[in-house]
């Protein structure tokens, strides 16, 4: 029910006489306190509503900050990645002024174009070879662990345990074996 009806209800109840009769001054006061309870009420929805819309305008404008932000930034991407592009171009060029006038070895070509390749990837957000080779190697670490924490859990039996770490340790071996080599050629 209304909170505003309730409490009309009840102020006509308590000014009602006795014998049933209501005088007018009485009338008169409840529909005085009536008038001024719902003009209450009528300010307090407006108030409501104005301070909801100023909260509106409120996030509209800072939105439309982050939005202008957002913009700025995505252009200063495009800048870079034209400069990355540019600078990839240029090595391209590079490569071609050498190979058009002297005779390379297949070798000598591919380190090139590794090094172009590894260029693109690091400027397409891929990643070089050997951060690839370093995060695969700490997968299977973390393999391993959740193998041993399944084999102390009595999940596995020893021989499934034995055969599991074995595989993952091969792979461990070979992984590690790559790494050194990565770094030995970034080295010379």
């Amino acid at each position: 029910m209304n909170p505003l009806l309730m409490l009309a209800t009840t102020a006509i109840a308590t000014a009602t006489p006795k014998d049933g009769g209501m005088d007018l001054s009485t009338l008169g006061l409840v529909g005085f306190v009536f008038g001024i309870l719902a003009l209450l009420y009528t300010y307090n929805l407006t108030q409501t509503r104005d301070g909801l819309e100023k909260q509106i305008r409120q996030k509209k404008r800072a939105l439309m900050r982050v939005s202008a932000e957002l913009k700025e930034v995505n252009a200063e991407l495009k800048a870079r990645r034209g400069d990355l592009d540019s600078i990839l171009s240029s090595e391209v060029e590079k490569i071609d002024k050498v190979t058009a006038n002297k005779p390379m070895s297949d070798g000598i070509k591919r380190g090139h174009w590794d090094r172009l390749g590894e260029m693109e990837r690091t400027s397409t957000g891929e990643g070089s070879e050997l951060g690839r080779l370093e995060e695969e190697r700490e997968e299977i670490e973390r393999m391993i662990e959740a193998t041993r924490d399944k084999y102390h859990k009595r999940m596995l039996d020893e021989k499934s345990f034995s055969n599991i770490t074995q595989d993952y340790q091969k792979k461990l071996i070979e992984l590690e074996t790559k790494i050194k080599k990565r770094k030995g050629e970034g080295k010379k």
